[in-house]
């Protein structure tokens, strides 16, 4: 399907949040943990997992730039609101099971961390109640982002944990263990 760049924000230093509308405005029908193939005008065409929950007739996507790779630079270097954007989804096995009754693991690093912040925030909106514990990794404090939303769901949600993991962690670090 046809869509149109709505939204570009920095989230970090080399992650950049993007937004797209579907044209026909209709909401995308998709689980929690799938993928879409977005494809842009003259560069390859990439995968990249949906962020936030269906509904709204936006998805968004945490597209971290890969010096060098074309995609990646275009959409950091050159996209812009209201481009133009090919869509192929839902595409992907591994998605939120919502009759899952066991405690639920949740492993993410980088740009990662956008299917796992949609399955959390899915499975909590659904009300499943088994613990859920979240790690994600990074490098560096500069490299974090959302860790404000997942403290307050974490708050929230005595069956959430939350932790961020810096593999370069420095003693002034706050709130990540390494």
């Amino acid at each position: 399907m046809d869509a149109t760049v709505t939204r570009l924000d920095d989230l970090t230093h080399d992650i950049k949040l993007l937004q797209i509308t579907p044209a026909d405005g209709a909401p995308l029908e998709f689980a929690a943990g799938q993928y879409a193939q977005l494809s842009f005008d003259e560069v390859p065409t990439r995968s990249y997992s949906m962020a936030n929950r269906q509904g709204n007739g936006n998805l968004e996507f945490y597209i971290r730039r890969v010096p060098g790779e074309a995609t990646s630079e275009h959409v950091h270097c050159t996209l812009k609101a209201g481009d133009e954007v090919e869509i192929e989804s839902p595409l992907g096995s591994s998605y939120l099971r919502q009759h899952h009754t066991g405690p639920v693991l949740c492993i993410a690093d980088g740009s990662g961390l956008a299917p796992i912040k949609l399955i959390v925030d899915t499975a909590l909106a659904h009300g499943m109640k088994q613990p859920i514990h979240l790690y994600f990794g990074v490098r560096s404090e500069r490299d974090l982002y959302l860790v404000e939303h997942f403290q307050t769901l974490a708050e929230r949600h005595a069956d959430l944990s939350f932790a961020a993991v810096l593999s370069e962690a420095r003693s002034t670090d706050i709130g990540a263990t390494s």
